[in-house]
C-alpha cells in the first residue's frame, strides 16, 4: 500500500487523499491494482449540543462501561438503575422466575373444574349408551 498524495484539511493535520494498493498473487496473471480517493468534509467543525443528545426508547437497557452501571430507560429518564451487571442479572433472573412461576388467575380454577366435570358427564352418558346397546 502506498499513499500517493496527502491533503491538509487544517494547518498541521495531514490525511491520506489517494491510496494505491497493488496485489500480486501467483494465481493472477497480472497484479491487481486498487486506488482509493478520500474526500473530507469539514474537519472539527462546531456541532450543536442537541446533535449529541441521545434519545433512548422506553424499555431500552443501557450499560455505562465507565462506572459499570446499568439502567432501564423510562419516559425520558432512567426508570431503574443497577449498580453493577451482577445486580442487573439478579433482578432479571428474579423477574423471569416470578413471571414464569405465577399462579394462574383464580377464575381458571372453577372453569377447569367445570370443564372436567362436563367431560366426565358426557363420557358417562356415552358409556351408559354403549352398555345399553350391548345388552339389547
Amino acid at each position: 500500500m502506498q499513499v500517493e498524495r496527502f491533503q491538509e484539511p487544517a494547518p498541521g493535520v495531514f490525511v491520506a487523499e489517494r491510496i494505491r494498493r497493488i496485489l500480486k498473487r501467483p494465481e493472477f496473471p497480472q497484479p491487481l491494482e486498487q486506488e482509493t480517493t478520500i474526500q473530507l468534509g469539514d474537519l472539527n467543525r462546531p456541532i450543536p449540543d442537541s446533535a449529541l443528545q441521545l434519545v433512548f426508547p422506553r424499555g431500552a437497557l443501557i450499560g455505562n462501561e465507565r462506572d459499570e452501571t446499568f439502567l432501564i430507560w423510562g419516559n425520558g429518564k432512567p426508570a431503574m438503575t443497577f449498580a453493577s451487571q451482577r445486580e442487573f442479572r439478579a433482578w432479571r433472573s428474579h423477574q423471569f422466575v416470578h413471571r414464569h412461576s405465577a399462579k394462574p388467575p383464580r377464575w381458571t380454577q372453577p372453569a377447569g373444574i367445570a370443564g372436567l366435570t362436563g367431560l366426565a358427564i358426557v363420557l358417562l352418558i356415552l358409556v351408559a349408551r354403549r352398555i345399553r346397546s350391548a345388552r339389547s
